[in-house]
């Protein structure tokens, strides 16, 4: 099943309005335009470093539960930064070449 980018917007949508983030950005396949029936949805939520905690990805599936597969990485914004000076061809992958779904007002 191939998703919508309307649901991928409803599903970033509730986890911002949850959970407060910096930022959602929407990387892998469906962020650079190669889905297939067999991709899922990925997205990365920056937290601000005094909400994060590790088991936040975790409560954020339990709470906005999503009608489709997704992976939800969360990183605190400190660390996302430490990854970027480093060069962390992940990292880098992500915020070079995602797609920002949303973007707090103190982002």
């Amino acid at each position: 099943m191939v998703i919508s980018r309307k649901a991928i917007q409803q599903y970033c949508d509730a986890i911002a309005a949850a959970f407060k983030p910096r930022k959602i950005i929407l990387f892998g396949s469906y962020a650079y335009g190669t889905p297939n029936e067999d991709s899922d949805v990925d997205v990365m939520v920056v937290m601000p470093k005094k909400r994060f905690r590790r088991d936040l990805g975790f409560k954020m599936r339990m709470k906005v539960p999503a009608t489709f597969p997704v992976d939800v990485l969360v990183e605190p914004e400190d660390r996302l930064e430490a990854r970027i000076q480093d060069r962390e061809s992940f990292i880098l992958d992500i915020t070079e070449k995602g797609r920002v779904m949303y973007e707090g007002v103190h982002a």
